[in-house]
């Protein structure tokens, strides 16, 4: 038998779209049929469409109905919007409210005889003075899901679900929920607390935006949270977690004091860049398993990482710790646990480049400890692998500590990389000047030009099926020329398999990796898609890749937060399969687009397909 929340969906789709949308068999129209909101609502239409207008009432719902602002123009607003639950069965009420904004605030409330299942939905509105939700019983609410609109105020609330895409947040959001959470590419704009989540919160907080709080990130009773991709600045804690597991992974933290703090019982923290905090640059205290790897830590008061008390294992894997005011690592397991060190970079702290205090079962193997004020390890004995060598940062001033080419920590036998980043430049680097990859019909195609200095002869392709790049071989590829470039085309590569490729060059007697890795997605069979939207966020050019499943009409545009179209790109028939364009970054008028977030919308025959775009400066 299905639930009430499979039943209540069932009755209602939900409507997202620009401009006027296909109206339903009962469909009112304010001011046409009725003179108010509040009088089109008690009406008992399905929907309720509102012209474009300024309408000084704050209407009451407490029934499942479509709000839905209509016209070209600016959309309908609303003084308030007051939504409250007069059910006394179990079948869910669901509101989406679409295309309107509210001057005040939002507020849900709930009568106390029997809780209420509720589906609340706002998509491309404006909600001025945020979002209320009064709740007796955390059973009450099932999904709040808010896309492409604007939050001023704090937000609080007890929904079980949280969605939230493509948001812009002046001030914050605080929700109690525990089994699913989605915050993604939104721009929070500066307060207190930029994202709050208790209760026992699970899900993920990715890739937005935050400027200007205290606390970007507060998570607390985490169950299982994942916090990856976000960039944060100038908040004086970046991200705080609390609870029983939780991950960071590849954010990008400029935080005043303290960058990543943790409390939980399971922690890993990869693929980080914490600069410039005050104190720590990661913080742990306590957990059973505490894993940190990958991480980039510079120019921070205290310690670069530093963990306290852990319990079971705790382990430091190729993370590039330098120019701290304390030591690189610095490390009290209090407890007899196992502790590894390997392949770490600590270079110029002003501390030692890893200090412990002896409790447990600590090893060293694989790590660079260079030019630290105090010397190299302290409390144990380095690891008989250990290296003491300059890495030959390629612009350690500048905060880049990917590695020349030169490094002598390239290539050292039985170490496997060393630090967080690998090679990034160097004379060969700097002589790469494209290097793609593409899907063709009969396999993957990969193209790269190198400059004046090296021949192709001194330079071959690996590829990988892992991210992590665990397993590099050399494919065996047709080779041919295009001008100045050399194109590759791999026939083994399996058309539903993703693949990593990467070029690798012979300098002196070392085979080094020349700059990052790309990707090559696996496709399923074809279909009207974005495929590619980045890079993002950015500030400049972005190139957008997209799908036809046949010839077609289409439409691709991008729009600001308020639904106005900032760019028209591409209009007309194009012919099938996979296609670019780029968006310089121009308004149609020729102007630089401002900060902030965009809507790029991609319409063909009988649908479309939207990503969001974050402009950053």
């Amino acid at each position: 038998m299905s639930s009430p929340l499979v039943r209540g969906v069932a009755v209602l789709v939900l409507f997202v779209g620009l401009g006027i949308q296909p109206i339903r068999a009962n469909t009112v129209v304010v001011p046409d049929a009725f003179p108010t909101v509040q009088s089109a609502i008690d009406s008992g239409a399905d929907t309720v469409q509102i012209r474009e207008g300024s309408y000084p009432e704050r209407p009451v719902v407490d029934h499942a109905v479509v709000l839905q602002g209509i016209g070209v123009g600016q959309r309908p607003r609303l003084a308030g919007l007051d939504i409250f639950n007069s059910y006394f069965w179990a079948i869910p009420p669901l509101l989406s409210v679409n295309r309107i904004d509210f001057a005040g605030r939002i507020e849900y409330t709930t009568l106390y005889v029997h809780p209420r299942l509720l589906e609340l939905s706002f998509s491309e509105c404006s909600l001025d003075a945020g979002i209320e939700l009064l709740i007796e019983d955390t059973n009450d609410i099932s999904l709040l899901d808010i896309r492409h609109s604007h939050l001023g105020g704090q937000s609080t609330g007890v929904p079980s679900v949280v969605r939230m895409e493509a948001d812009t947040i002046d001030g914050g959001v605080s929700w109690r929920t525990s089994p699913g959470v989605s915050i993604r590419n939104c721009w929070f704009r500066g307060g207190s607390v930029a994202i709050h989540l208790f209760g026992g919160p699970s899900g993920a907080v990715s890739y937005n935006l935050i400027e200007g709080y205290q606390t970007a990130l507060d998570i607390e009773d985490a169950e299982n949270v994942v916090a990856e991709g976000n960039t944060i600045r100038r908040c004086s804690t970046g991200i705080s977690f609390q609870g029983s597991q939780a991950v960071a992974r590849g954010n990008d933290i400029r935080a005043e004091v303290i960058g990543i703090h943790s409390t939980t019982v399971y922690s890993t923290l990869e693929g980080n860049t914490v600069l410039g905090a005050r104190d720590q640059g990661i913080w742990v205290e306590g957990g059973i398993t505490v894993t940190i790897q990958r991480d980039v830590v510079g120019e921070c008061g205290g310690p670069g990482i530093q963990s306290d008390q852990a319990y079971y294992e705790l382990i430091l894997r190729n993370n590039t710790v330098f120019g701290n005011g304390g030591s690189g690592v610095a490390l009290d397991p209090r407890t007899r646990v196992p502790v590894r060190l390997e392949n770490n970079i600590g270079f110029g702290n002003g501390g030692w480049g890893v200090t412990v205090v002896p409790a447990g079962i600590v090893t060293l193997g694989c790590n660079d400890w260079f030019g630290n004020a105090l010397g190299a390890v302290d409390g144990v004995a380095a690891g008989s692998t250990d290296l003491y060598l300059d890495p030959l940062f390629c612009n350690v001033e500048g905060g880049d500590v990917t590695l020349q080419s030169t490094s002598p920590l390239v290539g050292v036998l039985g170490c496997g990389q060393i630090g967080a980043l690998g090679v990034g430049c160097g004379v060969t680097a700097t002589l790469v000047r494209r290097f793609t990859g593409e899907r063709a019909s009969d396999g993957i195609r990969i193209g790269w030009q190198m400059g004046e200095g090296a021949t192709a002869s001194d330079v071959w392709l690996e590829r990988s099926e892992t991210m992590e790049g665990q397993a590099w071989t050399h494919p065996l590829t047709e080779r041919s020329a295009e001008g100045l470039a050399v194109v590759e085309l791999d026939r083994s590569a399996a058309s539903d398999r993703t693949y990593w490729y990467r070029l690798v060059a012979l300098e002196g007697n070392h085979a080094v990796v020349i700059g990052p890795s790309i990707v090559v997605e696996g496709v399923a069979p074809p279909e009207f898609r974005l495929l590619e939207v980045g890079p993002n966020p950015g500030h400049g050019p972005v190139r957008i890749a997209f799908a036809l499943k046949h010839a077609a009409a289409i439409e691709i545009d991008v729009f600001d937060v308020q639904g106005r179209r900032v760019a028209p790109l591409v209009s007309g028939v194009w012919a099938a399969g996979t296609q670019v364009v780029e968006w310089d970054g121009r308004t149609r008028s020729g102007e630089v687009a401002p900060t902030g977030l965009y809507l790029l919308r991609y319409s063909y025959p009988g649908g479309q397909d939207r990503r969001t775009i974050v402009r950053m400066r």
